[in-house]
């Protein structure tokens, strides 16, 4: 569920779908350590509407430049697999289940 939730991530930077990000989430400080693609939670009123920003934003923000910077959705999503294939090899527990 989360590696769609990231692809989704990916499409709405780009704005490949026609849906706003800011809808969602906010864009990170570009001051931030680490890649340009850093986003925030933002926060809603109803529970639905923050669950998506809830899922991705943590593991949005720990993804290497190498993966965000993908320039197309296909290397995004070769790029993603092998991320999160290293992650489950290396028995990060925390971050293999949240990306399963």
């Amino acid at each position: 569920m989360l590696k769609g939730d990231l692809i989704e991530v990916y499409k709405l930077m780009r704005k490949i779908d026609s849906v706003d990000i800011a809808f969602y989430l906010e864009l990170g400080n570009k001051s931030i350590r680490g890649h340009r693609f850093k986003v925030r939670r933002k926060r809603f009123n109803r529970i639905f509407w923050a669950t998506f920003s809830q899922r991705v934003v943590g593991i949005q923000n720990e993804l290497p430049e190498e993966v965000v910077v993908a320039e197309n959705i296909s290397t995004f999503k070769r790029h993603l697999q092998r991320y999160m294939d290293r992650i489950y090899l290396e028995g990060y527990g925390s971050n293999a289940s949240r990306c399963a």
